[in-house]
């Protein structure tokens, strides 16, 4: 299958979804200045050789770019900004991210623009950010149960994606045609994993006993999943037992392979 239009490559090698053209290879080879800016005024990292205009980068890798250019420990940072030597850590290490507040704060400690840590810049494509999204198996996602396991599930290849909310998410490619004025057959589909708790109207990957569909959740009177489609042979679901089924997560994107 090739979805290179829509970003899907080896996670060594990215493609953005939205500049099909853009290759990024993030690299830290660069090598930035240890010794702490004395200077009021404002500096760029520009100064240094660190990649920080690659707008995939992510916000906690620029983080510690930003704060091992300056000088700073991880205790050095946390006690500045009013924070703990493992939120940095967490930060630094992709796991959690910080607020816009915490954002401003670093930047003003180690005397940046704040584009050098958001990754935003005045103009053009620096202004998205992106996430590698693990993509998974239409098989494997009927049987995801936790979104820990998204990660043992994947296949290794991930799907960049723009301005994606904090949560767990992967990706996979739709079977059938139940979704099709939506997410057309074999259109990608981007899956909050961390949101299971369905609201009417939304669209949901569900598990029905161990099995992927993908509808489209309502629950007055009575609880269905519902196709959105032009083929009428699609028919409404309605689960008899909560055993039967269950949310895997939200359908918060639709990508379609126009080749």
């Amino acid at each position: 299958m090739n979805l290179e239009p829509l970003g899907i490559q080896h996670t060594r090698e990215r493609l953005s979804p939205v500049f099909p053209n853009y290759r990024s290879m993030i690299s830290h080879d660069g090598q930035c200045s240890t010794k702490r800016a004395e200077s009021k005024h404002i500096l760029s990292l520009d100064d240094c050789r660190a990649p920080l205009h690659d707008f995939t980068m992510k916000v906690g890798d620029r983080i510690k770019i930003a704060r091992e250019s300056r000088g700073y420990s991880q205790v050095d940072l946390a006690d500045a900004i009013g924070k703990g030597q493992t939120t940095i850590s967490s930060w630094e290490r992709n796991r959690t991210e910080p607020t816009r507040d915490d954002v401003v704060k670093i930047a003003e400690v180690l005397r940046l623009p704040i584009s050098d840590i958001e990754g935003v810049g005045e103009a053009g494509p620096a202004q998205l950010r992106f996430r590698e999204v693990p993509i998974i198996s239409w098989v494997s996602a009927g049987r995801l149960v936790d979104p820990q396991d998204i990660i043992r599930a994947g296949s290794g290849e991930t799907l960049l994606v723009p301005d994606l909310p904090n949560g767990e998410y992967f990706s996979t490619k739709v079977r059938g045609d139940s979704m099709d004025r939506v997410s057309p057959d074999g259109s990608v589909i981007v899956v909050k994993a961390s949101d299971r708790e369905p609201i009417p109207g939304k669209y949901y990957l569900f598990s029905l006993r161990g099995e992927a569909t993908y509808k489209r959740f309502q629950s007055d009177p009575v609880i269905r999943l519902e196709p959105f489609s032009t083929n009428p042979i699609n028919q409404t679901i309605y689960p008899k037992h909560d055993r039967d089924w269950s949310v895997v997560g939200r359908v918060v994107r639709s990508y379609i392979d126009l080749n």
